[in-house]
């Protein structure tokens, strides 16, 4: 891709991530989802919370720091999931990146 494409594409996630996490309350949750979301993204053979921590920090002592702010945020949020499923067709789908 192309430094303009890159750009492009780099606007169209954004919006992307930013309406998965509207409506998801404190700015520390939505943080975290978001660098949950980024996680999923790049390469790496392990999905799992820990790798993908070790992927989204640059120094290797915030890896665990990174690691419990994901692992609250899937496991512990109190946001519904059900409410996530019914509202994603509308949120979701017509902001993703073509």
């Amino acid at each position: 891709m192309k430094p303009p494409e890159l750009k492009r594409l780099d606007r169209e996630l954004t919006a992307c991530v930013d309406s998965l996490i509207e409506g998801m309350g404190r700015p520390e949750r939505r943080q975290a989802m978001a660098d949950y979301v980024t996680g999923l993204l790049p390469d790496g053979d392990r999905k799992s919370i820990e790798p993908m921590a070790g992927r989204l920090v640059d120094d290797a002592a915030e890896i665990q720091a990174m690691r419990q702010r994901s692992q609250q945020c899937v496991a512990a949020s109190p946001w519904s999931d059900g409410e996530m499923w019914r509202d994603w067709p509308s949120r979701w789908t017509p902001s993703c990146p073509t």
